[in-house]
């Protein structure tokens, strides 16, 4: 079955919350932090006793999840399946930083005086109020930031001076560890597609779709020929639909032949 609003709050005292749809709505108190849950969004509330020190929390997201998340400073993020966003409870000093592993849309709360920074283990993208998607999986060579709407910059943590490459909307930056920052025009629509609860797939290879598949559908993906892995394909369809529909499309298109056996998927020729 496909994903669903799911995740676990570890909060900065050791405390393990699970969230999903089900879980009690009523605020939750835990040492300086407040926070309510509903309906598969966590909101973090301002709390007149908040602690002088920084602390973190970690919002960690299992494959075959996602989940929306409400900043203290009313910045909102969505993440996508087999992601982790590690956050303060309260934003202090000149900039407002969080950590961030896998993939996760960001539409950032105006604050010329305080940038936004996601920092990621290949570099950080630095914004002050505006729309974009960050993908940095650890099983992928690069981490890509695209931009929707306003202004970002980028710079690798291989640089020894503040010099962030900027893009306008509709551009894209990647990198890859050792390689120069590049940047490109992209359909925007593609990019952030699990976003907006679907799978757009444009020349993209059999490997690069099952990677997302088996996150989403919290499966196991073995090819018999590795030649397979090499088949390119475009696909535009629902991220909520049963997972046969999405191999009923490549069986059809391809020579390829696929196999569900519990939770492995097993790719063949005919």
């Amino acid at each position: 079955t496909p994903g669903e609003s799911k995740a676990y709050l570890v909060m900065y005292d050791g405390t393990n919350i699970q969230l999903d749809k089900t879980t009690d709505s009523s605020n939750l108190i835990v040492g300086s932090t407040k926070i309510r849950n509903n309906k598969g969004t966590v909101t973090f509330i301002d709390n007149d006793k908040l602690s002088q020190q920084m602390e973190y929390n970690t919002l960690v997201i299992p494959r075959n999840g996602e989940y929306h998340i409400v900043l203290n400073d009313g910045t909102e993020v969505w993440l996508n399946a087999e992601s982790k966003l590690k956050f303060p409870t309260d934003f202090k000093g000149d900039e407002r930083r969080v950590f961030l592993s896998g993939e996760a849309y960001f539409k950032v709360s105006y604050d010329n005086s305080h940038p936004f920074i996601v920092e990621t283990d290949l570099g950080n993208i630095k914004v002050y109020g505006t729309e974009f998607n960050v993908r940095r999986y650890t099983d992928e060579q690069t981490v890509r930031t695209t931009l929707v709407n306003g202004s970002v910059g980028f710079q690798s943590k291989e640089s020894v001076t503040e010099n962030y490459v900027k893009i306008e909307p509709g551009y894209q930056i990647s990198y890859e560890r050792g390689e120069d920052v590049v940047v490109k025009k992209v359909k925007v629509a593609n990019e952030i597609a699990w976003h907006k609860q679907l799978f757009c797939f444009e020349r993209c290879t059999l490997e690069e779709i099952m990677k997302d598949v088996a996150r989403w559908y919290d499966v196991t993906v073995f090819f018999q020929d590795e030649s397979l892995k090499d088949l390119r394909f475009d696909c535009n369809m629902r991220r909520y639909a049963d997972i046969r529909d999405l191999f009923f499309f490549l069986e059809k298109t391809s020579n390829a032949r696929f196999a569900l056996n519990g939770r492995t998927v097993v790719i063949s020729k005919k």
